[in-house]
């Protein structure tokens, strides 16, 4: 029988209607209830719908926008747009906001250039910006620009089932994350990786960046992640001295369906503890 993370998937997909913002085909699917809001975006997917079960697990504290990526030209876009997304949500007031692994790098980004708009943030399977990767970045967009769409497409899949072998449910998430790869275009891919090349030139927050932001950090690692390896999570613990560390044992890039109970206690815990404002 699926789990509850199936069931709450199910009730977003099936009962919460899409919200478009502007005219790139980005928007939002909005779950849950209480005077705070989070926004969650996903990884390069773009499959935010997987981790419904947050909504539940904050009902009555926060209202969760589940985030589809508009097409973008760039970082300086893709932000203009997501602080449409905050205005959407919550006015002018700070908002937290989750970011899973593509989604991790873009709130990094984020924070550097609104510090004070923000409140608590979570990341997951991620590490931070890294200068010396643009390039390599950039030659993998000229890759993407020239290959057909159906190796990506099998790339992708390839990559879902290696980071779902582990999970409940995982022939569900793999059906799931096999329809999200099939809706892709290529232009949704190269907009991610041109918004990446922009915020690998960026670099990381710097302290002094970070001085006007108010919120805490919870930083979400799976011990045996393959994507987010060794290296990018010490530079990480480097990067955010001041954040709240936890390691997922013997678990890859897919925390939140490996261990959806660990994950949302984790997650769920931490985002109630923030005071409302």
């Amino acid at each position: 029988m699926p789990g509850p993370f199936v069931a709450a998937f199910d009730r977003l997909s099936r009962d919460i209607p899409f919200q478009a913002i502007g005219d790139d085909g980005g928007g939002i699917r909005v779950a849950g209830r209480g005077p705070r809001a989070l926004i969650l975006l996903p990884g390069i997917v773009g499959a935010a719908d997987a981790l419904a079960a947050l909504a539940d697990g904050l009902d009555g504290h926060t209202r969760v926008a589940f985030v589809t990526y508009p097409r973008v030209e760039s970082l300086d876009a893709m932000l203009a747009w997501l602080e449409q997304v905050r205005a959407r949500m919550a006015g002018q007031s700070r908002i937290a906001v989750y970011g899973g692994s593509y989604g991790g790098l873009v709130v990094q980004a984020w924070l550097r250039r609104a510090p004070a708009s923000l409140g608590d943030i979570v990341i997951s399977g991620t590490g931070p910006p890294e200068v010396a990767r643009a390039d390599k970045n950039a030659r993998t967009l000229s890759l993407v620009r020239r290959a057909p769409m159906a190796a990506w497409r099998l790339a992708l899949r390839t990559a879902v089932r290696v980071t779902t072998r582990r999970a409940p449910d995982r022939e569900i998430w793999r059906a799931f994350y096999g329809r999200a790869i099939d809706g892709l275009a290529k232009a949704d891919l190269v907009s991610r990786y041109r918004v990446v090349i922009d915020l690998d030139r960026m670099g990381p927050p710097s302290f002094s960046d970070l001085v006007p932001w108010r919120g805490r950090l919870l930083v979400l690692e799976g011990a045996r992640d393959g994507v987010a390896r060794e290296r990018a999570r010490a530079a990480l613990r480097t990067t955010y001295p001041q954040a709240t560390f936890h390691v997922f044992d013997d678990v890859g890039h897919g925390m939140a369906l490996d261990r959806p109970d660990e994950w949302l206690h984790v997650v769920s815990g931490f985002l109630r503890q923030a005071p409302i404002d």
